[in-house]
């Protein structure tokens, strides 16, 4: 009985036409597979395309993965469209977490100052977690980083009043003399 062409595949490495004894078989013999792979490639399971290693991700754990960059691409692109919700709810319930707010804080120490949490600790240590302006005892991780606006190198640590204080006088030393003359007028 003739096979038709749905059940025949061409061979990658030889070219001869073959019938489909598996689904997944995409070589002719163990001789052709065993030749379409070498130390320096991969197969990704995906597409089926020989590339070489470099082309495919590593994970953490050191194994290289089962799909190559491309195809992993698309992947979590689709995966991501398809479950929205269900990866906005996780991360709004990781956030919520310990671990999650540790890491928060982390990212957010890097992207908006450029600083670790070890330089923090060691500026809060510095300042033996006193505010720079008002000098109260504040908790770790409760004074907030300040740095100057325009140039954006990092100051000091300051509590939480007093760093508001200084953006609602726009960091400008001008005002803020304007408003110590105004209180001390006004000292009963």
């Amino acid at each position: 009985m003739p096979y038709c062409n749905k059940h025949k595949r061409i061979c990658p490495v030889c070219k001869n036409i073959f019938v489909i004894k598996r689904q997944n078989s995409k070589y002719c013999s163990l001789v052709c597979r065993s030749k379409g792979v070498t130390k320096l490639s991969k197969r990704c399971n995906r597409c089926g395309i020989v590339k070489e290693r470099k082309e495919f991700y590593i994970r953490k754990s050191g194994t290289i993965s089962h799909l190559c960059k491309d195809c992993q691409k698309k992947y979590v692109s689709s995966y991501r469209l398809k479950n929205k919700d269900k990866i906005r709810n996780w991360h709004k319930n990781y956030k919520k977490t310990k671990n999650g707010k540790i890491i928060s804080r982390r990212a957010y120490l890097k992207k908006k100052f450029g600083i670790t949490e070890e330089q923090y600790f060691n500026m809060y240590k510095k300042q033996r977690g006193l505010c720079a302006i008002c000098k109260e005892l504040i908790p770790y991780r409760k004074l907030v980083v300040d740095h100057n606006h325009k140039h954006g190198y990092i100051r000091k640590l300051l509590c939480n009043r007093c760093n508001l204080g200084l953006g609602c006088f726009d960091e400008s030393p001008y005002f803020l003399e304007r408003a110590v003359e105004y209180l001390e007028y006004y000292i009963l």
